[in-house]
């Protein structure tokens, strides 16, 4: 039993070949199946070109892979470049943001020392025109009265018994009898650095009749208008345009405010003879802010 299966594999082995024999010898020009070593050179011829061919394709592979292998070195180099030239670029721009917020700091401090160099510059501009304001109103006396303006070396706006309103220096005067005419009215201002006063608006005026007094029946208080060329000219040269008349009648050429009068009217002409009281006014020593 056992020798049958072994003749019957061996049978169809025997066989299997012959098949393959025949198939290649379909493939072979008839002219050369005359002999079996013509089949055996043809066998022969096929193998050699099967080998040759794998060893071109095995060169082709090998010569492929070498190449992908130095592209891969090569790419590998320029990435550990590439990563440590990011590296780099991450530490500088480390470095440039900790420089720049170092350069913030030092501006903002910066800014704050502008500011404040401006705020000391404005104060400093700001005492700069004081003095000078104050420079001029002394410029304004031949003698300066320093004890009238500044009692116990401290300076005071106005003079002693003078009154302080908007910046201005007035002084009611309100001495016994004898009085003065309206030009002796003004050169006593004069030598007080003052002029007789100019009113440039209602609250001025008004300001004016709070603060003079009834005296001797109906006598009033010189204030710096008067008449020229048939125009009321106040004394620094502008012409009037308040017109506060009690009475508007008459021919005397110089002004007076009467008390107890309606501020908007309380002005009479006066005689150049007339002797009363009157009202100086000057800047103040010191420019209030």
């Amino acid at each position: 039993m056992i020798y049958s299966v072994v003749k019957l594999q061996e049978s169809a082995a025997t066989e299997l070949k012959e098949k393959e024999d025949q198939a290649v010898i379909s493939e072979v020009n008839p002219k050369e199946l005359a002999t079996p070593l013509s089949i055996t050179m043809v066998t022969n011829k096929q193998e050699a070109n099967l080998s040759a061919e794998n060893q071109q394709l095995m060169e082709v592979l090998k010569n492929q892979t070498e190449q992908l292998t130095a592209d891969n070195r090569v790419l590998k180099n320029q990435t550990d470049q590439l990563t440590a030239d990011n590296r780099v670029l991450k530490n500088q721009t480390e470095q440039l943001t900790a420089d720049n917020r170092v350069l913030q700091n030092r501006t903002d401090l910066m800014t704050v020392e502008i500011g404040n160099l401006e705020n000391q510059t404005k104060h400093l501009n700001r005492q700069k025109d004081d003095l000078n304001w104050t420079l001029g109103v002394i410029l304004t006396f031949d003698s300066f009265p320093v004890k009238e303006f500044c009692p116990d070396k401290k300076c005071q706006p106005c003079q002693g018994g003078w009154i302080l309103y908007q910046k201005k220096c007035y002084l009611f005067y309100d001495k016994p009898a004898p009085w003065l005419t309206w030009t002796q009215s003004q050169t006593y201002c004069k030598n007080c650095g003052a002029d007789l006063v100019v009113i440039d608006n209602q609250q001025e005026q008004e300001f004016i009749s709070k603060n003079i007094k009834s005296y001797y029946s109906d006598h009033g208080y010189w204030i710096g208008l008067k008449e020229s060329n048939g125009n009321f000219i106040w004394i620094d040269g502008r012409t009037d345009t308040l017109q506060y008349w009690l009475e508007t009648g008459g021919s005397h050429p110089y002004v007076l405010v009467i008390p107890d009068k309606s501020p908007t009217q309380s002005w009479k002409r006066g005689s150049p003879e007339f002797q009363l009281q009157l009202i100086c006014e000057s800047e103040a020593l010191i420019r209030l802010n």
